[in-house]
């Protein structure tokens, strides 16, 4: 899987929980619920949230928000809000996260349904603007859903019994 060896699990090195973490954390629709041991945290992405997600990103990226006052800070995101709302419909956007009793991660979810409306633009070059030629409108609607069982557990592995009168494919060369 091309993991590496320093790696107490293949769910350690798939998720980097530090990385991921500062990000879940600014949606505020999240639910938590535990059933047997399991933990399963919902989190519902509303446009709202990914304008703090943007705002956390600006900020990793060098932007320092310090020298702004509160109403600057809330017309940059507005303004970011617009901007999005005017190509992106989002009527959902969920992430599922499970952690089995165990301490591994045995559910990852993602279900999606959007709409995006996008502006196909040409230059004009006697007025030298962009001019909107059309929309592209492209709508999303699915589902990923991961589930992990039985994870660091014992496998059996049952071989065919009649495995010698299988074909050779090993190359000769």
């Amino acid at each position: 899987l091309g993991l590496s060896s320093e790696a107490t699990s293949i769910s350690e090195e798939i998720f980097d929980m530090d990385q991921i973490l500062p990000f879940l954390t600014d949606i505020a629709d999240t639910v938590a619920t535990e059933k047997n041991g399991e933990l399963t945290v919902t989190y519902n992405i509303t446009i709202e949230d990914i304008v703090n997600l943007y705002m956390d990103l600006a900020e990793m990226q060098g932007v320092d928000f310090t020298s702004y006052t509160s109403s600057q800070l809330e017309e940059i995101m507005s303004s970011f809000q617009a901007e999005i709302e005017s190509v992106l419909t989002l009527t959902e956007l969920k992430i599922v996260l499970g952690v089995s009793a165990d301490g591994y991660f045995s559910k990852f979810y993602i279900d999606v349904d959007m709409d995006l409306n996008i502006e196909e633009t040409e230059y004009n070059s006697s007025t030298y603007e962009d001019v909107v030629v059309g929309t592209n409108e492209i709508s999303i609607a699915g589902f990923l859903h991961i589930d992990l069982t039985d994870v660091n557990k014992t496998v059996t592995v049952t071989f065919p019994d009649d495995l010698d009168e299988y074909t050779d494919m090993t190359s000769s060369e």
